[in-house]
């Protein structure tokens, strides 16, 4: 989960937590891209602020699809903002718009990581207001 507000990522990772989910935490866009670089595993799918300091999420999009492997990961767009205010053409798989259901989140993420969803299918769990 790439997130810059501490209180959303904490809530969130505990709600997952409790679900038998593990969570990488990063408060940046920089932050995840060095924890993907150290880690042996890749995550299932990445949850991904649309506004943070730093990196923008179209240039997340960009990084992570210069190497084969982090760019089968999902990426899960989650944002407070209105639909006409995303930059079109990211390519992300789903879209959580805040305020979100922790119920919307958890059928995303089991269709994506219990169900071995591909990327037309996980569109289908696009949440809009």
């Amino acid at each position: 989960m790439v997130d810059d507000d501490q209180a959303m990522r904490e809530n969130l990772s505990e709600c997952l937590a409790s679900e038998g989910y593990v969570c990488w935490l990063e408060a940046s866009a920089d932050d995840a891209l060095r924890r993907l670089e150290l880690e042996w595993e890749l995550p299932d799918v990445i949850l991904l602020d649309l506004r943070m300091p730093g990196m923008t999420a179209a240039e997340f999009f960009s990084r992570m699809k210069e190497r084969p492997i982090w760019a089968t990961v999902p990426i899960v767009l989650m944002t407070g903002a209105c639909e006409d205010q995303i930059p079109s053409g990211l390519p992300t798989d789903a879209v959580l718009v805040r305020p979100f259901a922790i119920s919307h989140l958890l059928d995303l993420l089991n269709g994506v990581v219990e169900g071995g969803a591909t990327v037309p299918s996980i569109r289908s769990y696009t949440v809009h207001p």
